[in-house]
């Protein structure tokens, strides 16, 4: 099988393989992203958690390599320099290769 999202539907009950890959300070930037309910700059999800930019950034590739969010649009950063928009994308909606979140997970 080709490595890469596979294009069916995951089913929410598949959900708790997505779940048990997301811990630590993963799981705490993918809830931060989900509770603020619309597009986000990383900035914002830094300052929501007391953190540095770069102490998070690395999580917001894990997810988007796991499929969990994705870049949906472009703004400015509270400097004025274009940065990314990211959202939550809908689990039950989503297209996920269990293969690629294993893989991921052992090299991270």
């Amino acid at each position: 099988m080709k490595m890469g999202r596979v294009k069916n539907y995951y089913s929410l009950q598949n959900f708790d393989l997505i779940k048990h890959s997301l811990k630590g300070k993963r799981l705490m930037v993918y809830n931060q992203i989900k509770a603020f309910n619309r597009p986000v700059r990383m900035e914002e999800v830094a300052a929501s958690m007391n953190a540095d930019l770069n102490c998070i950034s690395g999580r917001f590739t894990e997810l988007d390599k796991l499929g969990l969010i994705k870049r949906t649009g472009q703004t400015k950063n509270s400097k004025g320099n274009p940065c990314s928009l990211y959202s939550i994308v809908n689990i039950e909606l989503n297209l996920f290769n269990s293969e690629l979140i294993n893989e991921l997970e052992e090299t991270l």
